[in-house]
């Protein structure tokens, strides 16, 4: 899995670029939701 995942704030403005690997983690440390 080389794909990104867009990291948004909580205006849901574009921040960065993580993996999905990253946006795993932190969804389950609570740290994200997916929208």
């Amino acid at each position: 899995m080389d794909q990104k995942v867009l990291v948004l704030n909580g205006d849901y403005t574009a921040i960065t670029l993580c993996s999905v690997q990253k946006a795993f983690v932190l969804l389950f440390l609570d740290k994200a939701e997916m929208v």
